[in-house]
Order: C-alpha cells, then sequence, then structure tokens
C-alpha cells in the first residue's frame, strides 16, 4: 500500500487509462520511444478544466485546443452527461498528477457517444510543433486514437476531418466513408497502422 500519499489531497481526478508509446527525436537526430499517458479528464473537477483551458491557451495557435477547451466548460457549466461527453489527454507527465502540467500534455481529444452504435471523434489536436521543440515528438495522433480503439474495441470509430488532416487519417489505415469527402471510419475490431 502506497502511505507517503494518503494524508495529501489529490485534485487532478483525471482517470489513467493506459500507456503508450510515442517517438521523441534524440540529440543526434535518431527517434527513441518515451512514454506517454493516456488520461481522461474529469470535467466537474476546476483543476482539470484549468489545465485544459492552460493548454489551450499556451497552444495559441491552436484551434481545436480552444473548442475542446470550450466544450469541456460548456460541459461542466450545463451539467451534461459527462458519459456521453469525453475529454482525453496524452501527457509525458508521469507522476504528481494532483499538479497537472500543462506544458507536458501533447495532444487532445474530445469524443462523443451520443450515438450507441459508434465513437465520434469530435476533435483531436496535437500540440502545435512551434512550441517548445514539439517537433521532437512524434506519433502523438496515432497514439491518441490507437488508445481511443483500446477503450472502445467494439465500436466504429467516426469522424469528418478537414482537408488538412484528411492525409494523416488514412495514413493510419482510416478508411474514408460517405459521399462528403472528409468522413473516415475506423471499424470495430480494426487498429490503427
Amino acid at each position: 500500500m502506497d502511505t507517503k500519499n494518503q494524508n495529501r489531497p489529490i485534485f487532478f481526478y483525471g482517470k489513467y487509462i493506459n500507456t503508450k508509446k510515442i517517438l521523441k527525436s534524440t540529440r543526434n537526430a535518431s527517434l527513441k520511444e518515451t512514454a506517454a499517458n493516456f488520461v481522461e479528464l474529469d470535467t466537474t473537477c476546476p483543476l482539470d478544466l484549468k489545465s485544459l483551458g492552460r493548454t489551450a491557451d499556451e497552444w495559441k495557435s491552436a484551434e481545436y485546443a480552444k473548442m475542446i477547451y470550450i466544450q469541456a466548460f460548456s460541459t461542466s457549466i450545463e451539467r451534461l452527461n459527462k458519459d456521453l461527453h469525453k475529454f482525453y489527454v496524452l501527457t509525458t507527465q508521469t507522476k504528481n498528477f494532483e499538479k497537472p502540467d500543462s506544458k507536458k500534455i501533447k495532444g487532445l481529444m474530445k469524443i462523443s457517444l451520443e450515438d450507441r452504435d459508434c465513437v465520434i471523434l469530435d476533435y483531436l489536436q496535437v500540440k502545435p510543433e512551434k512550441q517548445e521543440n514539439n517537433s521532437k515528438y512524434k506519433h502523438i495522433g496515432k497514439s491518441l486514437v490507437s488508445a481511443l480503439r483500446e477503450l472502445f474495441p467494439n465500436l466504429p470509430i467516426v469522424l469528418t476531418a478537414t482537408k488538412s488532416s484528411a492525409g494523416f487519417y488514412k495514413k493510419i489505415g482510416l478508411k474514408q466513408t460517405g459521399k462528403q469527402s472528409g468522413q473516415f471510419t475506423l471499424p470495430a475490431g480494426q487498429d490503427v497502422r
């Protein structure tokens, strides 16, 4: 039993889901695997919202980060069913989750489960490369989608991609569906490549 944290209140209510591998550039320009934790945020927790808001502020050019924060904040105020709207981060933070570190968050995601037949990936945002040498990290978006697949193995993941992100979704194995060119699906049981 871990006794060192028994008397310290934990304010970060994010729920650790699993650890994913991403790639990090080394000084000699090679890539090595490093761990990143996939965490579900709790929109009823003020510190989780504050960390998400700080991340959106720090990622100035990342429009989806702002949208994810706004929807998380709206969800908390409107007391929407948090089982239908979920918010996730991929972070290199490995301990002290009672103090969420927005600088270690590498990716954000918001999903909806309103249609019980599929997972709707509403927003996925990777930390902009120009910030704090984030270009040294690779496979953040892919790891987020893979972690989502592990959470919902028996449901297709559907999304509408922008023109600039369509190539990414094709590359990791999502199938273009529907009449609109931006609609993609990752079939149930199939993981990203």
